[in-house]
């Protein structure tokens, strides 16, 4: 992601350039909170750290990061659960509306 955000706003990263993946936004901003460089976040993420007295700041212009979000289920018990039943519907109609 940090590739992209540089590249939407015409910035080549030096050639040394090495850096970290984590798979959260709360690593990423664990490090760089510590001092470890830069990341890219969600603005909402990045704003509750910095609510909170995580020592980062945010930098640069927004870039939108069109990003796919799945609705998961569980393959374990509890499949027929009638409260889940509902809340997948409910949420299901809510996602092709756009609520």
């Amino acid at each position: 992601m940090l590739l992209r955000y540089l590249n939407a706003h015409n910035q080549i990263p030096s050639q040394g350039v090495t850096g970290y993946a984590v798979d959260t936004t709360v690593a990423a901003i664990d490090i760089v909170a510590a001092g470890g460089g830069s990341a890219v976040v969600l603005e909402r993420f990045a704003r509750t750290a910095i609510k909170t007295g995580k020592p980062i700041a945010i930098t640069g212009a927004a870039v939108e990061i069109n990003m796919a979000h799945y609705r998961l289920t569980t393959t374990t018990s509890g499949q027929n659960d009638p409260a889940k039943h509902l809340f997948e519907t409910w949420l299901e109609a809510a996602l092709q509306d756009g609520s």
